[in-house]
């Protein structure tokens, strides 16, 4: 800066000399008659009035200059206070919501934004503490304001995205999710989720499918999308199900069978292919259904499907034969042997269906369903002392005699009382089985004549 200022005297200089002796050689020049709008002047005198002018306008110049420099730097060290001012406000604004103390962080807040209007953080952090004490419009409010300041601001989109959410308003909200879809084409994993499960909740399934595709697609690392994987097939299963509530049956089918073979450990699916196939008049593929659903599944719920067909069809040795072929191939077969020790009781084959129990019973712990089961086929064959010794035992497994105490907000069981519950971190929630047994009040009596003198089952 010296130098320069240095630079611009020494020209200066140079230029006074110049002028000077370009006069003293032209003297005579300098003593003719100058007319400006007709009144006549020296010129000499024009000449000194010029460079005078020019001198003073020099000086109005840099005095100008100079004033404008200390304004300048008189407003950046008083905007650098007040955006330090600011951020010492915010700091103890994020201090007060990291101690749950929101009506005092919107004080801090506030007081930042009034230091420096167009801080991006105060204004969505202000917002983000209204909407967490249930003021939505007033957060929507200050977050538009974080969005004038710039619009393409990710964290202002979500905050408005969960603004919405949160006030109920989901088309609102999936508007916001498809700005920042927008912007972030593939990246936006979280709004992707949103929008999706925001279509599931609507039961819109193709949308859901379509945003789907979108997260499968995602340019992130195959970690972070590994559990949005399941979506994929229960999405395709509700379109599926759908087409079938249509009476669109062959489509179902096709649909149903691809998302078998692709996801052969999905119960659902072997249900409701089996329900299609039935509408359809395939009983018999059906039927397969349900045991390939146990088989691949390792679950009780198709047989019982297929049981309760079959015995609505009035066809029990239909199902006694298809337990015994699932038994057959099944790895683990105690679950079909139990169903079919059962029916077989239910049938009357009270030897045989002890038979299998007491077999069942060898292999595995004996449990209070298979002592049920076994007193009840001994009760039919009158075999009373047997029978008792099965409910002794299993009233001894059941343990009635001892309290159970449960939490009566998530229903953890305890086998003492607890003033604490871990699960819920409720106080004061357990009750006993016994209270939970006699909760509601006692039944109504009723006159001795009317009541029944002889016992039937």
């Amino acid at each position: 800066m010296r130098l320069k200022t240095a630079l611009s005297y020494a020209l200066l200089i140079i230029i006074v000399i110049v002028i000077v002796r370009a006069a003293e050689e032209n003297l005579e020049i300098l003593e003719s008659d100058f007319f400006a709008f007709g009144i006549p002047f020296k010129l000499s005198t024009a000449l000194i009035f010029s460079l005078l002018f020019g001198f003073i306008s020099f000086i109005v110049i840099a005095v100008g200059l100079g004033v404008n420099r200390f304004l300048s730097s008189w407003f950046l060290k008083f905007r650098e206070r007040a955006n330090k001012e600011s951020e010492t406000r915010y700091l103890k604004g994020m201090d007060a919501i990291l101690g749950a103390r929101p009506f005092e962080a919107i004080k801090h807040f506030k007081e930042a934004i009034a230091l420096n209007p167009h801080s991006l953080p105060a204004l969505i952090k202000i917002g983000d503490a209204l909407r967490d004490i249930g003021k939505i419009e007033e957060a929507i409010v200050w977050h538009k304001k974080a969005l004038n300041e710039n619009p393409k601001h990710l964290q202002a989109l979500y905050a408005m995205a969960e603004d919405y959410l949160k006030k109920g308003n989901f088309d609102e909200a999936k508007r916001w999710l498809e700005e920042i879809i927008s912007i972030q084409p593939k990246r936006a994993l979280y709004a992707l989720r949103l929008l999706r499960n925001l279509y599931i909740k609507e039961t819109n399934w193709y949308k859901a499918k379509e945003i789907q595709e979108k997260i499968l697609r995602a340019s992130v690392l195959e970690e972070e999308i590994k559990e949005d994987e399941l979506y994929t097939v229960s999405i395709d299963y509700e379109i599926y199900s759908y087409l079938l509530s249509q009476n669109k049956i062959d489509e179902a089918i096709l649909g149903l069978n691809s998302l078998k073979r692709n996801f052969p450990h999905f119960l659902p699916v072997y249900l409701r292919l089996a329900e299609a196939l039935l509408l359809s008049g395939d009983e018999s593929g059906a039927l397969a259904n349900y045991r390939e659903g146990f088989l691949n599944c390792d679950s009780m719920v198709p047989l019982l499907f297929l049981e309760k067909l079959l015995l609505e069809k009035g066809e029990p040795d239909l199902c006694i034969k298809e337990y015994e072929e699932i038994i057959a191939e099944a790895r683990n077969p105690v679950l079909p042997k139990f169903l079919l020790a059962r029916l077989l009781s239910r049938q009357g084959f009270y030897q045989r269906a002890e038979q299998i129990f007491s077999e069942i019973e060898s292999q595995y712990s004996p449990t209070p369903s298979l002592e049920y089961h076994l007193a009840k086929i001994n009760e039919r064959r009158q075999e009373y002392l047997k029978a008792c010794s099965y409910y002794n035992e299993m009233w001894r497994m059941l343990k009635p005699e001892e309290f159970v105490f449960f939490c009566n907000h998530c229903g953890k069981e305890e086998s003492f009382w607890k003033d604490f519950c871990q699960k819920c971190g409720k106080w004061g929630t357990f009750v006993s089985s016994l209270e939970k047994e006699f909760r509601f009040g006692p039944l109504p009596q009723e006159p001795v004549y009317y009541k029944k003198t002889l016992w039937t089952e």
